[in-house]
């Protein structure tokens, strides 16, 4: 694989954010990880632009703390807008979003949020 420059994985330490880590730098990228492990919070906004200062590519595999309507909604609007502001502050050319916590099913009525589909 021909390395395209720095590679930023943001939700980093996360279950699919280290593989996804562990198989860019396996095929010769140069990756940073960036997570509230490591210094960035997309939350507030620290360390972002900092993180993605001379970043090509950047990766978005993080994940809600919570499932709770409320709080789903405001983590993945917020950290949306301030990655979006750090990618132009940037210069960010290329990003890659992957939402992991929205269920396309769930087991019970009970863990169902309203505006998600229920498994039969």
């Amino acid at each position: 694989m021909t390395a395209v420059g720095k590679i930023v994985v943001v939700g980093a330490t996360g279950r699919i954010g280290a593989k996804v880590v562990d198989i860019l730098t396996a095929n010769g990228q140069q990756v940073l990880p960036a997570s509230r492990r490591t210094g960035v919070d997309v939350l507030t906004g620290d360390g972002l632009t900092d993180a993605l200062s001379g970043a090509r590519i950047v990766v978005d595999v993080t994940d809600s703390p919570s499932f709770e309507d409320t709080a789903l909604m405001n983590f993945f609007t917020t950290s949306t807008a301030n990655l979006i502001a750090a990618e132009q502050a940037t210069g960010v050319a290329i990003t890659s979003r992957c939402r992991l916590s929205v269920p396309t099913a769930c087991p019970t009525a009970d863990t169902c949020g309203p505006r998600l589909p229920r498994k039969a």
